[in-house]
């Protein structure tokens, strides 16, 4: 475990957004932001099978929609259903910002800030801070769990020319098997993993969009026909192993995020989706092999961990108000589930009247 570094226990009074101080605010997040929502396992015009957090404002397009089967358990239950595949008993996280030279940067901090949540995970392993530790319960046929084993891998940065436009929704479009490719090229190259227990967050820069299949029928929220926030799948790779990925297309100020930035522009890429593809990613890495929910319908069908605690109604998806709190100098909602942000409430400051102690959750 890394030592910890100088004023650690002071930041994470402060900042809203890390993993070790951010029970709701992680559990926001991980649910989602709102948004209208349909079948999030789907199959993709590749054949491959992603999970997707639905864009606000969006319903999933008939290409989107899944088309397993309901299993018999799936008939009689709402709960999570095991489907007989694996879950990862460990998580090593790399950051993978494809930016070639000429596209827009990425802003002052962001970088930095993702890969800090990642980090802070990984300082947290084993405890009882946040969702990871949540996701324990879940099993394999083989005997493993989603232990709470989580480390940073590192940055990766992929200045490699994006290939030409496999679809047409946005000036840049890149379609889910062109980031697989990349994905394989890259890991390749440099003898990286590409096992269940190592995940790669692809992180593009603003301007570049994606969509699931060359048609773009269901493609990320500031495309045209904008389906999904970000997703997760996976990719097997001939002579065995496979690449367990996610896909993270940049919201910041953009459909997706929310206003309240308490660490900066990185928290937008945790509102985009990355914390909940990362808790979708350990119980399921493979998606509808492990758990997931497909005996409901409609918005009810191919919900993973991370969606099952959402109820997609207004008076209901976040929970009944807290109070509000000023954190540094910005008016933040405290609601249990809320999408805006959770905070752990910092020395001294007063909520609806009392002062709470250092380390206090909301």
């Amino acid at each position: 475990m890394p030592a910890r570094r100088p004023g650690f226990a002071a930041r994470r009074r402060r900042l809203a957004l890390r993993a070790g101080v951010t029970t709701l605010l992680a559990v926001a997040i991980a649910c989602g932001a709102a948004g209208s929502a349909s079948a999030v396992v789907a199959r993709t015009g590749n054949g491959a099978t992603v999970s997707y957090l639905p864009a606000p404002g969006s319903a999933a397009p008939a290409s989107a929609a899944p088309s397993f089967g309901a299993r018999p358990f799936d008939a009689f239950f709402k709960n999570l259903d095991y489907n007989g595949g694996p879950v990862m008993s460990s998580n090593t996280n790399y950051t993978f910002y494809w930016s070639p030279s000429g596209t827009a940067a990425y802003p002052a901090g962001f970088t930095t800030g993702v890969n800090r949540y990642l980090e802070d995970l990984a300082h947290d392993s084993g405890g009882a801070q946040n969702v990871d530790s949540v996701a324990t319960q879940y099993n394999d046929a083989s005997g493993a769990s989603a232990v709470y084993d989580s480390k940073f891998g590192g940055q990766l940065v992929d200045t490699n020319a994006y290939p030409a436009n496999g679809c047409k929704r946005a000036p840049k479009c890149l379609t889910d098997a062109q980031i697989r490719a990349e994905l394989a090229k890259y890991i390749g190259e440099h003898g990286l993993p590409t096992d269940l227990s190592h995940e790669y967050f692809v992180l593009t820069p603003s301007g570049v969009e994606s969509c699931f299949e060359p048609a773009g029928l269901a493609c990320s929220a500031n495309a045209e026909h904008s389906a999904y926030c970000a997703y997760h799948g996976n990719a097997p790779l001939e002579g065995g192993g496979e690449i367990i990925y996610s896909n993270d297309p940049f919201v910041d100020g953009k459909n997706c995020d929310e206003p309240h930035h308490i660490n900066g522009p990185s928290d937008s890429a945790l509102f985009g989706g990355l914390s909940h593809e990362h808790n979708e990613s350990i119980t399921d890495p493979e998606p509808n092999n492990a758990w997931t929910d497909f005996g409901g319908s409609g918005e009810e069908t191919g919900f993973e961990n991370g969606d099952k605690c959402r109820t997609f109604e207004e008076a209901s998806e976040f929970g009944t108000p807290l109070g509000e709190v000023e954190v540094e100098g910005e008016k933040t909602d405290l609601q249990p589930g809320n999408q805006r942000p959770q905070v752990l409430v910092p020395a001294g400051v007063e909520q609806q009247g009392q002062k709470m102690p250092p380390a206090t959750q909301i």
